[in-house]
C-alpha cells in the first residue's frame, strides 16, 4: 500500500494590482512641503497596509522626476467596496506644483503606464514674474496675459525649509490680463530666500509659479548656486553688485552646455541634469570679470 503524500500549504503573494485611472488636484489638502499636487490613482482591486503599490517610475513630459519629490503613498481607506482597512485608491503628494498643462506618468511594476495630461483649473496666465534685492528690500513684479475667475495672488516665501504664505495681492481679474508688484521690506537674510505666486482662483484652486531665489546680504561680488549638490535642477542667482552677465552652464570637459544673460540681481535655472560634475561661470560683460563654481549633481 502506498503511503499517503501530503501537500505543503501555499501561502498567495500578493496580487499585483495595476492602475486604472489617475487624477489630479493642487496640493492645498496635503500641506506642509508636499504640497505641490494632490494624485489619486484607482487601481483594479483592493490592497492592504502590507501590499501598498508603488511605482518604479514617475516622469513628467518624459522626465525623470526622483524618489524625493514625492511623500509616502497612502490607502484611501475603505474605497471602492474594500474592507476598513483597504482600498482601491492610492493617494501621492508630490513636493513641488505640476502645472496643468504637464503629462504626469507613474509606473508601477509590470503594469502599463498611467498618464493624467491635465490637472487643476488654471486661473490666470502668467507671462512673467521677476524678483530682484534692493538694500535690505527685495522687490517683485509679475504680469498676466489672462486673468479669468481669478481671486488673489499669494507670495510664498521658504522659511526655514518650510513655505509659507507671506503676503497676499488682490487680482484685478481682467480678461485681458494685469500687472503687479509688491515689496518685502527688510529682508536681511544672509543666505538665499526663495519666493514663488500663488495664483487662487474664487473656487480656491491655484496654480504656484517657477521659485525666484534671491541671495542673502552676506555675498560679495559673486553668484550663488543653489542646491549643491543637486538632484537634477540647480538655481543661478546673481548678487547686485553684476552689471549685465553672460551665465554659462559647462560640463566637467569644459564644453559649454547652455548660455544665458542676466542682469544685475537676477536668477535663472538648469533643469534636466544628469548625474555628474558642472562648472558654472559667470562672466561680468560691464568689467571683463569672470568667477567660476562647481555644481555636483546627484540621484
Amino acid at each position: 500500500m502506498m503511503g499517503a503524500t501530503t501537500f505543503a500549504q501555499l501561502t498567495p503573494g500578493p496580487i499585483q494590482r495595476c492602475p486604472i485611472s489617475i487624477s489630479r488636484n493642487n496640493g492645498a489638502a496635503c500641506g506642509g512641503e508636499f504640497s505641490g499636487a494632490e494624485i489619486f490613482i484607482t487601481f483594479d482591486g483592493c490592497f492592504e497596509f502590507s501590499g501598498i503599490p508603488s511605482f518604479t517610475l514617475a516622469t513628467v513630459d518624459g522626465v525623470i522626476i526622483p524618489a524625493s519629490e514625492f511623500n509616502t503613498p497612502t490607502i484611501v481607506l475603505g474605497s471602492g467596496g474594500c474592507g476598513p482597512t483597504s482600498g482601491n485608491v492610492l493617494r501621492i503628494c508630490t513636493r513641488t506644483n505640476i502645472a496643468p498643462a504637464n503629462n504626469l506618468c507613474l509606473t508601477f511594476g509590470s503594469c502599463p503606464d498611467i498618464c493624467d495630461e491635465a490637472g487643476g483649473p488654471t486661473p490666470v496666465t502668467l507671462t512673467n514674474f521677476v524678483a530682484a534685492r534692493s538694500g535690505n528690500n527685495v522687490n517683485m513684479k509679475w504680469a498676466t496675459s489672462t486673468e479669468i475667475n481669478s481671486q488673489e495672488f499669494v507670495i510664498q516665501k521658504k522659511v526655514g525649509g518650510n513655505w509659507v504664505d507671506h503676503a497676499v495681492v488682490p487680482s484685478n481679474n481682467r480678461a485681458t490680463g494685469s500687472s503687479y508688484s509688491y515689496t518685502d521690506v527688510n529682508n536681511t537674510a544672509k543666505g538665499i530666500t526663495e519666493y514663488r505666486l500663488k495664483m487662487v482662483d474664487f473656487g480656491g484652486a491655484f496654480k504656484l509659479s517657477d521659485i525666484r531665489p534671491i541671495k542673502g546680504l552676506s555675498g560679495a561680488s559673486d553668484f550663488t548656486v543653489y542646491p549643491n549638490p543637486s538632484n537634477g535642477t540647480a538655481y543661478v542667482a546673481l548678487s547686485e553688485s553684476f552689471d549685465k552677465s553672460t551665465v554659462q552652464l559647462l560640463d566637467n570637459a569644459g564644453r559649454v552646455l547652455k548660455t544665458e544673460t542676466l542682469q544685475a540681481n537676477g536668477s535663472t535655472s538648469f533643469k534636466s541634469l544628469t548625474p555628474g560634475y558642472y562648472l558654472i561661470r559667470v562672466k561680468n560683460n560691464v568689467t571683463g570679470e569672470v568667477v567660476t563654481q562647481k555644481l555636483s549633481v546627484i540621484k
